[in-house]
Parts: C-alpha cells; structure tokens; sequence
C-alpha cells in the first residue's frame, strides 16, 4: 500500500490489524465460527438505507471490529466492519457507505485480496511496531482463547505489548 502511495498512517495501521480474528483458529476455533464467507445481507433489507440499519451474517470482521472499535477514528471503525462486504451489499449503502467504499474500501480490497498471497513482504512487523504504537499506544484486550499459542509471528506480536491476553 504504501508503495501505490497510500500516506494515512492510521489507514495503514488498520490494514496491519484487520486480520487480527484469524489468530483465533490457529489456536482451535471452528473456521466456521470466524469466517462467514464475507459479509452478507441478510433477510430484508432497504436499498440506499445504510449497513448501520441492515442485518448482516457473521463474519471474521466482527471479532477485530469489536476489539478495536474503541482505539480507532469512525472512519477506521467503518473499514474494520465492512471490510469483507460482498457485492450483493452494494445496493444497500447509503451516501456515507458509498463515501467510505470509494475512499478506503476500494484501495484496501486491491491490496488485502491481490497482492498479499503473491509475495512475502520486504518489510516486517518490527518495521511497523512505531507506527502501531502511535495508533494503539495502550494494550487491547482479547480473550486468552483467541491470542495465547506458540506461532512466532504471535509472540512478535503479543511481545510488542499492543495486545494484552486476559483469562
């Protein structure tokens, strides 16, 4: 992202945490309880009304929504919950949706769907530590059953003292 010139530095902090719920299954949790196949409408909704006031399946969004929610702008909170829409969700936006859609949902998509899978990063999580302090300078809790297993990439994390594990 930063090389197509993406500058928000919270922007960039969301991305690096958005994935956060897939922990969850490394230490035991049923794929089908974290990922929905992405958002999707459910039951009755209105056209242009807003995803704020329509029902939705769950997904993996909503565990790092949850968490992070408080830690970051409305904006951010808006990228973090519907970053996993799928198109029959389209029609159901409202301006500010469509607002969000366009600047953050449509950049993110391209990278967090395209090239993530394609190649390793030069960059590492250590190189991104000063960053995500300044966005989540305090710990953020999770549940000890979703973040508290031996994977190196984990305790890089966990050690950088940006999530706290609770019993």
């Amino acid at each position: 992202m930063e090389k197509a010139g993406i500058t928000d530095k919270e922007f960039l902090a969301t991305t690096l945490i958005h994935d956060l719920r897939k922990l969850a299954v490394l230490k035991g949790e049923n794929w089908e309880n974290i990922e929905g196949g992405g958002k999707i409408p459910l039951g009755e909704n209105v056209p242009g009304s807003g995803f704020a006031n329509c029902t939705f399946n769950w997904d993996h969004a909503d565990i790092v929504h949850a968490r992070f929610k408080p830690y970051v702008s409305e904006n951010m909170q808006w990228v973090l919950n519907w970053h996993s829409i799928q198109p029959p969700c389209e029609p159901l936006m409202d301006a500010r949706d469509r607002a969000l859609y366009e600047k953050y949902y449509k950049p993110f998509v391209h990278h967090d769907r395209t090239f993530i899978f394609h190649h390793l990063p030069k960059k590492r999580l250590a190189d991104y530590l000063p960053l995500l302090k300044e966005f989540f300078p305090r710990p953020v809790l999770f549940s000890l059953a979703i973040i508290s297993f031996g994977v190196a990439f984990v305790r890089q994390f966990v050690d950088t003292d940006l999530v706290a594990m609770v019993i």
